[in-house]
């Protein structure tokens, strides 16, 4: 009687350890899926802040090239205003003829100044800086 009375005990044990393993081995499975779903979401989460700084860095440089192109434009119309306002400029240079020696000279239209060569083309035109825009206008 003994000896069935521990053989009962032992088979109960015994029962327990697999019941508890057996839970043991679902909960480990259970936890191990719910990880898995976290490193999903948090890659799909990685994946979401890799593509708006992405999405950030290309409008970032779209900016950069309107910007570009602007100040391009801006040089270029620059170049092209100092073109013609240097030959408007030199065509405000009248070429008179002097009556007693009968030698060509040049007077200024506007501001009556009076020279014997003729006037270069190369006139210093003073560069006015643009006023900056606001901030609110300004490109970051």
């Amino acid at each position: 009687m003994f000896r069935t009375t521990r053989r009962v005990i032992a088979e109960y044990i015994e029962r327990k350890e697999r019941e508890a393993m057996n839970s043991v081995e679902r909960e480990f499975s259970m936890l191990r899926k719910s990880l898995m779903m976290w490193r999903q979401r948090e890659m799909v989460g990685m994946f979401h802040q890799w593509a708006d700084w992405t999405a950030d860095r290309i409008a970032l440089r779209v900016r950069l090239a309107e910007r570009a192109e602007r100040q391009r434009f801006v040089a270029l119309a620059g170049r092209e205003a100092t073109r013609e306002l240097r030959k408007a400029e030199l065509n405000k240079w009248v070429p008179r003829t002097d009556p007693v020696s009968q030698n060509t000279y040049y007077e200024h239209v506007e501001s009556k100044e009076v020279r014997w060569d003729r006037p270069a083309r190369d006139f210093k035109t003073t560069h006015v800086r643009p006023e900056r825009a606001p901030p609110s206008r300004r490109l970051t």
